[in-house]
């Protein structure tokens, strides 16, 4: 749900699908990483639980993980 829900994906969706709609048809096209990197998976995962508890962990936070799984490193 990172991944879905990070502003980089939001960009790509923008740019790719010119449609307001979220069809489940461009989601399944959306490009998730084949072979991620564990450790930053169970990063993510880590500061989403961190924020699920009202720890202050900001979504900037967790988009920036998101990038770092795609090896982009500014956004």
């Amino acid at each position: 749900m990172a991944i879905l829900n990070s502003d980089l994906m939001n960009f790509y969706y923008q740019k790719r699908f010119k449609s307001l709609k979220v069809l489940r048809s461009s989601i399944e096209r959306l490009p998730f990483p084949k072979n991620p990197d564990k450790n930053i998976i169970k990063d993510i995962e880590e500061k989403i639980n961190k924020r699920l508890d009202g720890k202050n962990i900001s979504k900037n936070d967790i988009d920036l993980l998101v990038c770092k799984l795609y090896g982009i490193s500014h956004f």
